[in-house]
């Protein structure tokens, strides 16, 4: 039977992707969270810095919302319309205030240059921006791929810098599942992905804190070695 949301096969796999999509969202909100422990902004700028920290999420749970929902109904036929819809509303958002948000970011990183766990973490949100920003793009098109390698880039980096931080740091694993889910659901670099997860899952050692991250990788290496 055909729905607007396609078949009831279609439906439970796109239930499905969003429970799991659900318990990613759960895990950065753990992140988010967290962030207010490793990082303390200098006395003068604190106020404005907050102020910039909110101005900042509020556009990335935006663009997030698109990029997921973009995500999801890629996968379910007969919603072209609302997908465009979509699409373009994040598009909107990214193209209205997206710069900004990345020099604010930049920003915020300068002002807690000397913790580089707090380095750490906006340059992980700052790949995480750029990825979601590209999944509301033309995969086709030129500004995707520029997109994406901005993305890789972001998420290289603070890889260099996470390696003075305990293996199995919050901020770390977070980082590294934020970038193996940008090779794995946007550039299909399966093998890359699962390389990085593997080194990781089987070197952090196990904690109350890490072990729910690191049960996400475990399980998304299973399906990623299944694309090989």
């Amino acid at each position: 039977t055909q729905s607007t949301w396609g078949s009831t096969q279609e439906i439970r796999e796109m239930e499905a992707a969003e429970e799991h999509h659900v318990e990613i969202i759960e895990v950065m909100q753990l992140c988010g969270i967290h962030f207010p422990d490793i990082c303390t902004f200098p006395p003068e700028h604190d106020e404005r810095l907050k102020q910039q920290l909110k101005s900042v999420y509020s556009v990335l749970l935006k663009v997030r919302r698109s990029a997921g929902e973009t995500r999801i109904l890629r996968t379910v036929s007969g919603n072209q319309q609302h997908l465009e819809a979509i699409r373009a509303e994040g598009f909107r958002v990214f193209g209205e205030s997206g710069e900004l948000v990345l020099t604010l970011l930049s920003e915020l990183a300068n002002a807690v240059s000397s913790n580089v766990e707090a380095v750490v973490f906006f340059k992980k949100l700052e790949g995480e921006f750029l990825r979601f920003a590209a999944e509301v793009h033309d995969t086709a098109s030129e500004e995707f791929s520029t997109l994406v390698n901005r993305s890789k880039n972001a998420f290289e980096t603070a890889q260099a810098q996470a390696t003075s931080l305990p293996t199995n740091n919050i901020t770390r694993l977070a980082l590294v599942y934020a970038h193996t889910s940008l090779l794995s659901d946007v550039c299909h670099e399966w093998a890359n992905a699962i390389e990085i997860a593997r080194i990781v899952a089987e070197s952090v050692p196990a904690s109350e804190a890490s072990d729910r991250i690191l049960t996400l990788l475990r399980t998304d290496m299973s399906m990623w070695c299944s694309q090989l």
